[in-house]
Order: structure tokens, then sequence, then C-alpha cells
């Protein structure tokens, strides 16, 4: 809310990227007196107030867990008193998580830097602990916990806490709940696909008389491939979905033959210890190639691809780093091929958006051993990739 009247009603994600979802303007309130703000969530619903009047009312499931907090732009100066939360609808009814004992498919039991996710951190009434499925490596989708409530009761709904620092990686997205009465045969109850946020999600379900509840994974966010849960509810009385989403339609084209990544070596004009060339082709999307940022070597900068053999070239596929930090996404690219090394010509140039998605270029059939990827430009001034493909023609 400014001085002058206009206002706007945004949502900002872990990374720190705004998202607007309402705006507008009211007579100016002008400065030196006070105004009563208000922001009401019931459910996916969150109305804007302003002394009493509704601004808008929009629909965003991204902030159903955490905290209220205050803060004003930078350099600005703002007053503030008399904040309250007060509750919009009676809460859930949860079993409680002393009740409850739990397993799960798989978990990453062992000291991962201090850190251990045992399927009883979901249970442990801590945000700041998490069941992980199995990442060293990672265990195939899909992965499940199971709950066992200590004795049968009748449940309605699941609440889903995926991990809350930092960035969505492993929230489970594509997701199906199941029931029992005895731990061997299970009922599904509800299935769908959650969106790829920290929020909290809800799956619910007419009641039913169960002991066991089950909650599978079937795809999960970010790399690598590992289902997180920092904790799970399962409640006896009625509560609203949250978290519906739909599955993103891969805008990557199905390219029927790529260079075995056991051909492939590779070496670059800069590189930070650690972050080889030679990780951007490992076939992990949790490594990476990344430029030097001591010393910083700033763009452009290039990874030269020698694919072994000569190919008919035509695309390179280009997964962006999967940590949740955007730092070296190559925006502004430039692609050569070459047959010795030494000359290369061009074959491709254009932007990609400096987002997480794995993106690709293609060109008319070029026949090459090397192919060599030049950033003009990343996120943050640096250069990364987290894995690259090259797609080759063999028609002929």
């Amino acid at each position: 809310m400014a001085d002058t009247g206009e206002w706007s009603l945004f949502t900002e994600d872990a990374s720190g990227r705004d998202t607007t979802l309402a705006s507008g303007t009211v007579a100016a309130p002008g400065t030196g007196s006070w105004h009563r703000l208000a922001l009401r969530f019931r459910g996916d619903r969150v109305t804007g107030r302003l002394d009493g009047v509704d601004l808008a009312t929009v629909r965003d499931a991204t902030h159903t867990t955490g905290q209220v907090g205050l803060r004003v732009s930078p350099w600005q100066h703002a007053q503030f008193d008399d904040l309250s939360v007060v509750r919009t609808a009676p809460p859930p009814r949860f079993v409680p998580h002393p009740e409850m004992t739990v397993t799960a498919s798989s978990q990453h039991a062992g000291n991962d830097f201090g850190v251990a996710y045992p399927a009883r951190f979901a249970i442990d009434d801590r945000v700041e602990s998490a069941w992980r499925s199995e990442y060293r490596p990672a265990a195939p989708l899909p992965q499940s916990i199971t709950l066992d409530l200590g004795r049968t009761r009748s449940v309605r709904a699941l609440a889903y806490k995926p991990k809350i620092t930092g960035a969505a990686g492993g929230a489970i997205t594509s997701y199906r709940v199941a029931v029992s009465q005895d731990g061997e045969q299970f009922r599904q109850v509800d299935a769908g696909y959650w969106q790829a946020t920290i929020a909290t999600k809800v799956a619910t379900w007419p009641a039913t008389d169960a002991r066991y509840v089950r909650l599978e994974a079937t795809d999960v966010a970010g790399c690598p491939k590992a289902g997180v849960a920092s904790e799970i509810n399962v409640a006896t009385s009625p509560m609203t979905p949250l978290g519906a989403g739909e599955p993103p339609t891969d805008p990557v084209p199905e390219f029927p033959h790529t260079v075995p990544l056991g051909d492939l070596s590779a070496s670059a004009t800069s590189q930070q210890p650690g972050y080889e060339a030679t990780k951007a082709i490992d076939g992990d999307c949790s490594t990476m190639w990344h430029t030097s940022w001591s010393p910083y070597e700033p763009p452009p900068q290039s990874i030269t691809l020698d694919l072994g053999a000569a190919y008919e070239t035509i695309a390179l596929v280009y997964q962006p780093r999967q940590d949740g930090t955007n730092n070296g996404i190559v925006t502004g690219y430039e692609l050569a091929v070459s047959s010795d090394g030494e000359s290369f010509t061009p074959v491709a140039s254009g932007s990609w958006p400096g987002d997480p998605a794995t993106t690709w270029a293609q060109w008319p059939a070029a026949s090459g051993r090397y192919v060599r990827l030049t950033a003009q430009d990343g996120v943050g001034g640096y250069v990364s990739a987290a894995e690259l493909r090259i797609a080759y023609d063999d028609s002929g």
C-alpha cells in the first residue's frame, strides 16, 4: 500500500520471486494517520482488506505453511501496531503423532553433512527435520511412507508438509493416498497432482475406517528424484483440499537418438574445482559444471563436448542446475559444431528463460564430432549446467 492509494497483493516464493495476484488504486490515504490492513485466508481463498473494505479476493495456496510477518520496502519508513491472528475456521483434528509409528519404502538414514532423513522425522512435530527417500543413489519412484495410526479410526484427510527450507526440491507433486485395516491390503482413496511449492498440501476423501494410511510419491519436484516430507498428519475431521495443480507439459521434444553419455567427454574454458565440465555429462542432475567464482571469470564461457565419433547433430538439450539456486543458468547462448575440435561452424543462437526447466536448441543436421555451447550470459553473471545431451539424425 502506497500513500498515493496504489496497492498490490502479491506472493513471494522461496527463491525471492514475486508474483502479483491483484492490484488497484483507492483514495490516497496519505501519511500521518492509521489504517487497518488485513489478509483473510479461507482454504485457498485470500482476501486483502483496507479499513474493513475488501480490495480483492484471489485463489492462492502457496502460503499455507509458516508464520506471519511484517515488512516494508527498502528505505521506506512505516509504523505497525495491534498485529493479531484470528481463526477463520475451527482447527482440524489430527491423530496425535505420539500414537503413530511409521515405515517407508526407503529412507536416507546415513549422515549427510550432519543431517539424516529417516521416516520417523515425518511425524516428530518438527518442521526443520524431514523424511527423504533414498537418494545416494536415488531409489526409483514411486516411493511411499506408511503411517500406522495405532488403532482403527475414521479418517478423512491427509495433510502433507514438504521440506520448508529453501526451494521445493523433493516436494511430492504426483501422489496417491491409500488406506488399510491390516497393513497388507490397501485401497486407494485419493490421487492427483500438487503444485511444486513448499506450501502444505491436503488430500481429502469420504470418511473411511482405517488403521494404516499410505502416501505414495509417483513424481517429485527437482533433483534428485527423492520424495521429502517434513510433517505428515492424518485428520479425523473434514478438511478443505489444498495445493491442487496441473501436471506441467514437457516442452522438450522427444529426440529418439542421443549420443550415449558414456561416449562423451567434456572440457570448458572455465570451471570451479568440484564443478568440472565432466559433471555436465555424468547422468546425475544433482551435480553440475560451474564456471569459476574464485577467481571470478565472467561470461562468455564455453563448454565443448567430444562425442567420440562423428554424428549428424541436430540439437542440444540443456538441463539447468536443480539445487534451487538460479545462479549460472544460461540465458544467452551460441552453438557451434566441429569435425576436428579446432574449426567450429555456428549452427544456432538464441536465449533461454533463465529458470530451472529443461530447454533445448535445434539446428539443421550438421556433421561433426565436437559440439560447443558458448554462454554469452547467465543468471548472476555465472554459467552452469547440470546435464547436457546431444541429439542426432539417424535417418541416413
